[in-house]
């Protein structure tokens, strides 16, 4: 009697059923499935042929043809096996519950031809100039192409994109990303998996679309975080991108004004050819105020950023202060130095002057201020530190006009619907969020109050993030216009490559330094966060100091002092944070397999594992 393995959308392995006599012979793997578990029917994957006898028999086939494709199916095993979870969670990650209303409908599959491959698998990485050139790119690419993936990193980069290519593509053009409706993901399925829409463009979930014979899948501005997914599966959209590419024999395209660290590696190596595309426009000047040496009007403005400010709304010009941190400022004792902070998050609490509290960002934990240190009992309390809050005081008294104050945590609509419309001469004071608006040329002068932040991060990726921000600032500023940075760093070799205008120069010295120190793409990387009751604290404590466990991560360790074991608190609970680093892909899994095995079956104990994490500290740590 034939036996298959099948895959639920569920945090397990492969279960294996038999086929009853009336579907004999009907059941191919990519097939969608009913069968039964936990004594529920629920909608499975077939993945193959079982050398296995099942128990309990498949119940009914969804789809008559194959749904997903063989090479999808390759991809499930490979990305299982990279990052290291069960296929099940694979499938879970790939397809939301609409996928699965789809196909119980029972809708017809178009029987796939065994046609020719078009092509053989090829990966392009292109360094655009400026970010209207890579939608210039995107209509070249795709005008003569046939089932294509196009993955974009944030939605509102996405609805730029897509206004652009619907009046061309129409109904050949279907999104996929999370912001949809249940019923708006429901049609996007069922113009995929109908034939309808061949061109599918989304965020990172998009790349698991289910077409057939994908020709050409596109990553824009692929050095973007967001394509790394830090809830569920910790997958990477681009890295998934690629290995799709190669499984279905398509060109895959990558494209960036600043591509990250790795891909360039990748393109110097000649895993990726590298193509320059676009024309080289005049942008604006840069000038960078050494904040060290420079007049100031407060500790975080600078003369000359005042003097830029007057100028710009003297000729009515838009301008943009940016500023990385929310809220007023941190709260230090002069006489011990303390800085409270989060007692579950363990990063800082940042006073906001509007409500009289000091907040994490993190958590949303809130205390009132006081006026005595509670390390110390001193009453010599200061304000340290700028974030937007204070920025927007201090402009009012410099510039006499009321900044529109934008971050995480106002209301977007109400805001973007008056950026949007804005006159001539507005000033803005923002955080990063203020990517989320689509800015090219929209300011005469922008002014980057507190960068060297980023260089404070304790995170090797630090220095490329802050390229990245500086690249994106840049398209911001009209041609002519003007970029004011503030540094204390001025040497800093990320602000003398933005400087110079020299990608090549910023590459070549932040490998140097990588290389120097065997971090990524000279290393792997992986974070294993543990988590536990507290009861079971000393188990965790047991099994990372036993053998062989103890021996990998030490070994891991060794070329990274910086980063040692990370302990925190998480309310009731005790968690870890342990990195593992070696220059082979196989001592890597070696060393987390051997933790895996020794917490294996312990109850109360969450291990997840991230392969390639985008920060090596926890989200905890992360900027908000």
């Amino acid at each position: 009697m034939e036996s298959f393995d099948i895959l639920f959308p569920l945090n397990l392995s492969p279960l294996t059923y038999f086929v009853p006599e009336d579907l004999k012979g009907s059941v191919k793997p990519g097939q969608l499935v009913r069968a039964e578990i936990r004594s529920t029917e629920k909608v499975g994957l077939v993945l193959g042929r079982s050398s296995a006898h099942g128990i309990k028999p498949i119940s009914g086939i969804c789809t008559t043809e194959p749904l997903v494709s063989e090479s999808l199916l390759g991809l499930i095993n490979w990305m299982a096996d990279y990052y290291m979870v069960n296929k099940g969670l694979v499938l879970k990650t790939m397809y939301p519950r609409e996928f699965y209303d789809v196909v119980s409908e029972g809708m017809d599959i178009p029987k796939c031809s065994k046609s020719e491959k078009r092509g053989q698998y090829q990966s392009l990485l292109f360094n655009i100039h400026q970010g209207s050139d890579e939608i210039l790119l995107l209509n070249d690419l795709i005008k003569n192409e046939k089932n294509i993936i196009i993955l974009c990193p944030e939605r509102s980069y996405l609805d730029t994109v897509s206004e652009r290519l619907i009046p061309t593509f129409g109904e050949r053009l279907c999104l996929l990303h999370g912001d949809l409706s249940k019923r708006e993901r429901i049609q996007s399925y069922r113009q995929i998996i109908s034939g309808q829409s061949d061109i599918v463009i989304g965020t990172r979930i998009a790349i698991f679309a289910p077409l057939k014979d994908v020709s050409l899948i596109v990553v824009l501005r692929e050095g973007d975080a967001s394509y790394k997914n830090i809830q569920g599966m910790r997958f990477h959209g681009r890295d998934v991108a690629v290995k799709r590419g190669y499984l279905e024999k398509a060109k895959v395209i990558m494209s960036s004004s600043a591509p990250s660290v790795e891909s360039y590696y990748n393109a110097i190596r000649g895993k990726y050819k590298l193509v320059s595309y676009g024309g080289h426009s005049k942008g604006p000047r840069i000038e960078i105020v050494d904040m060290n040496r420079s007049p100031k009007v407060s500790p975080y403005i600078s003369n000359r950023a005042i003097d830029v400010s007057r100028s710009c709304l003297k000729s009515a010009g838009n301008l943009l202060f940016l500023v990385n941190r929310k809220g007023y400022s941190l709260i230090r004792c002069r006489d011990c130095d303390h800085i409270e902070g989060c007692r579950m998050c363990k990063v800082p609490l940042v006073y906001h002057k509007d409500r009289n509290i000091l907040l994490c960002h993190y958590c949303g934990t809130s205390i009132e201020t006081t006026d005595l240190c509670p390390a110390c009992g001193g009453a010599t309390l200061e304000a340290v530190g700028a974030g937007t809050q204070r920025i927007v005081s201090e402009i009012k008294g410099y510039l006499n006009t009321d900044p529109l104050r934008l971050e995480k945590g106002i209301r977007i609509e109400g805001v973007k619907a008056r950026f949007e419309g804005m006159r001539e001469g507005v000033v803005i004071v923002s955080t990063g969020i203020i990517k989320r608006f689509q800015l090219e040329g929209r300011f005469k002068a922008c002014i980057f109050i507190n960068p060297d932040l980023y260089l404070q991060f304790p995170d090797f990726r630090s220095g490329e993030r802050l390229f990245n921000e500086l690249q994106n600032i840049r398209e911001w500023v009209e041609p002519g216009g003007l970029v004011l940075i503030q540094t204390r760093f001025p040497e800093n070799h990320v602000y003398r490559a933005f400087r110079k205008r020299s990608i090549l120069e910023f590459y070549n010295t932040e490998l140097s330094l990588r290389r120097s120190l065997l971090y990524p793409p000279f290393s792997k990387f992986a974070a294993v966060t543990i988590t536990c009751e507290k009861e079971d604290t000393q188990v965790i404590e047991e099994i990372l100091n036993s053998s062989p466990v103890k021996e990998f991560i030490d070994g891991c360790f060794r070329d990274l002092l910086p980063f040692p074991r990370v302990k925190g608190r998480l309310r009731k609970k005790s968690s870890w944070r342990v990195i593992f680093k070696s220059s082979s892909q196989k001592r890597l899994r070696e060393g987390i397999q051997e933790l895996l095995l020794k917490t294996e079956g312990k109850k109360g104990i969450k291990i997840v594992v991230d392969v390639d994490p985008v920060s090596l500290l926890s989200e905890a740590s992360a900027w908000h």
